[in-house]
């Protein structure tokens, strides 16, 4: 499966695009899929770019999906977990999400650009994510909100 390759750590899966022509029958893909798509990113080092588009989504692709997304990418349950975040994916492009709210939307991009601007330096991604998201206390309400 897609998750199991993403899992791989010797992956050397650069750019992954997926395109769903139908996502309303209950074999295909909704936030339970990008959750778990999400997940498998964890510890994923190589994959820098996810494209998934889809087209007639179901009615349940959208929110809970993209705040895995969030969490993948700056994790703020601790700082530990915000340190050991994602920070190689750099390009993410979530595309007909019928609940993608804007304030995980903006968040997502603060962490891409993060992972973009300390590219192949994941310590400092990891401490830049850390004194965005820790040591401001609106910001990391925001995220403990949203996630």
């Amino acid at each position: 499966s897609i998750a199991k390759l993403l899992q791989n750590q010797s992956s050397v899966l650069r750019s992954l695009e997926i395109n769903i022509n139908d996502v309303r029958s209950e074999d295909n893909m909704g936030d339970k899929e990008l959750e778990l798509i999400a997940n498998s990113l964890k510890h994923n080092t190589t994959l820098m770019e996810l494209v998934l588009e889809v087209d007639n989504p179901r009615d349940d692709f959208g929110e809970s999906g993209c705040r895995a997304f969030l969490k993948l990418l700056n994790d703020v349950a601790s700082i530990e977990q915000t340190y050991n975040s994602n920070h190689t994916l750099t390009k993410l492009i979530l595309t007909e999400i019928i609940n993608y709210p804007e304030e995980i939307e903006k968040h997502i991009d603060a962490a891409l650009n993060i992972n973009k601007r300390y590219l192949g330096n994941s310590h400092a991604a990891g401490q830049a994510k850390i004194i965005g998201s820790h040591l401001n206390s609106m910001t990391r309400m925001e995220l403990c909100h949203l996630q």
